[in-house]
């Protein structure tokens, strides 16, 4: 009966580990298909009011471009802000950031033109939101943005 046992937790064992390999082998090949993407300038290009270089610090909303909220030097927007100030919780708050409406026209990096008007540009923009978020981590390896 100890035999059998030992072989069943062998067996589990070997199962386990299979099962480890093969989802560290999934997540491989998602972080390889994901620095692919970020390094895409097509796709940097969509991001751009986040990527280029910049003298405003992305801040909260009721405060961004205040004077105070600038650099001498351009730099990446920083990932930590964004996050902390919520741009990525809601797809509004995303494309106001990324369009620079309302006081999100004080970013100096490039704006986009293409501010969601209709239900499927919500979506898209949606999408959008997700793969940033997906991708910015790569971007603060690479340098793009700031931690």
């Amino acid at each position: 009966m100890t035999t059998r046992r030992q072989a069943d937790r062998q067996g589990e064992a070997q199962r386990l580990q299979l099962e480890a390999e093969a989802q560290q082998a999934r997540e491989q090949g998602r972080l390889e298909r994901l620095k692919m993407l970020a390094n895409d300038p097509a796709i940097q290009e969509k991001y751009a009011a986040l990527l280029d270089k910049g003298h405003v610090l992305i801040g909260h909303p009721e405060h961004f471009g205040n004077f105070k909220d600038k650099t001498e030097r351009a730099l990446p927007a920083s990932l930590t802000a964004v996050q902390h100030h919520g741009y990525l919780n809601k797809v509004e708050s995303f494309a106001k950031l990324l369009c620079g409406i309302n006081k999100m026209s004080a970013n100096d990096r490039r704006k986009r033109s293409d501010y969601p008007k209709t239900e499927d540009d919500w979506k898209r923009w949606e999408e959008m939101r997700r793969e940033f978020a997906e991708l910015a981590p790569i971007w603060v390896e690479m340098g793009l943005l700031r931690k």
